[in-house]
């Protein structure tokens, strides 16, 4: 007696087999083998089990932490090249308005551009706590409207990754870390063939410290506050 192998029972399964073949293979099971009768029942089992899992939609969130555990880590970003960052904006260089003698330091903001991207960033402290929340968003500046999502951002101490992520589809991450030293954020860009490589050590450690005195704006008598005229 001619027995099929399991590839042939998946395809019997599956309906994709021809008619000549299909036809055989049902009389093969009619005759009574049991072996192959095992097998294209175990099959049809397996079958109703991935059209079952097939209704479930998978989480955008738990896709995305999916990818960035298996998502390549520092070695293969080091090897791109890096690109040259400008500090476009940062929240703690702002004079402070008049009759403000102190400063919330618990959110710091700064945007930068690299790469013909913006990368924009939000730092947060919560006082009873130890841990810093970072949250960003990448976008392109030239095509503001094509999706910046799956790109990898890596944070690391030293030679540690203390945190990875991927973006979402609107090119936005967050991640959640305790101050350390020589922290850095890489963030490989394909499109602008290099990587964006930023400290992060001192702007989490100013993050973390309490509200200090910064310089105001205020008129002095005879003259104006610098700016233009």
């Amino acid at each position: 007696m001619k027995h099929y192998s399991l590839e042939e029972w998946t395809d019997f399964v599956r309906g994709v087999t021809d008619e000549g073949t299909r036809a055989a293979m049902a009389a093969h099971l009619e005759l009574g083998c049991s072996r192959c009768a095992k097998a294209a029942d175990t099959l049809r089992q397996v079958g109703g089990i991935l059209a079952d899992e097939s209704k479930y939609q998978v989480p955008e969130y738990a896709v995305r932490c999916a990818r960035a555990i298996f998502a390549s880590q520092r070695p293969q970003i080091m090897r791109m090249p890096r690109l040259a960052v400008q500090l476009l904006y940062d929240s703690i260089r702002e004079p402070l308005p008049a009759g403000i003698r102190a400063r919330d330091e618990l959110t710091r903001r700064a945007l930068y551009e690299a790469g013909g991207f913006f990368l924009d960033l939000r730092l947060e402290h919560d006082p009873g706590s130890p841990m810093l929340n970072l949250v960003g968003q990448l976008a392109n500046r030239d095509m503001p409207a094509q999706s910046s999502s799956g790109v990898l951002v890596l944070l690391t101490a030293g030679n540690d990754v203390v945190a990875r992520t991927l973006t979402n589809r609107f090119g936005e991450f967050q991640m959640e870390y305790e101050p350390a030293p020589n922290l850095r954020l890489f963030v490989p860009l394909d499109a602008a063939g290099g990587r964006i490589d930023l400290p992060l050590s001192r702007m989490s450690a100013e993050a973390s410290r309490e509200p200090r005195a910064g310089r105001t704006l205020r008129s002095v008598k005879g003259k104006r506050p610098p700016g233009p005229r």
